[in-house]
């Protein structure tokens, strides 16, 4: 009997760096017009960025709150220059930084995303190759 291989799964959770302090900074100085910009202008590209992602065949959304969500997909073999190149998109769009975690399970892709956090954002990191 012939049985389908299973499709490896990989999860990758996303958090954008320092968005929750850019949003104190502008309350705590009372700029109102510019935290409206920059609240809607982060989640107008957010948003574009998690449909790019959501584009990749068989990937689904599991979670999205304020600058965090993570997806899950098939692994395929660019996966690493796709997530460059996504990101580098995104920070040019959006003028800052996002930070990934990438796992075989949420909770390793959320390892890798505080691994990320820790070593001073703007990064990608891998859960495999945390030790």
């Amino acid at each position: 009997m012939n049985k389908a291989k299973k499709e490896s799964l990989v999860f990758l959770a996303f958090d954008g760096d320092n968005i929750g302090n850019e949003i104190e900074r502008l309350i705590l100085i009372n700029d109102i017009t510019s935290l409206e910009k920059f609240s809607i202008n982060y989640e107008r590209i957010l948003g574009k960025f998690i449909k790019k992602v959501l584009v990749l065949p068989n990937s689904s959304l599991i979670f999205q709150g304020g600058d965090n969500f993570m997806v899950c997909l098939p692994i395929f073999d660019t996966l690493r220059n796709m997530l460059d190149s996504y990101t580098r998109e995104f920070c040019f769009e959006s003028g800052t930084t996002i930070s990934v975690g990438v796992g075989t399970s949420p909770r390793e892709a959320f390892y890798a995303l505080k691994f990320a956090k820790a070593c001073g954002k703007n990064s990608i990191k891998y859960f495999e190759e945390l030790g």
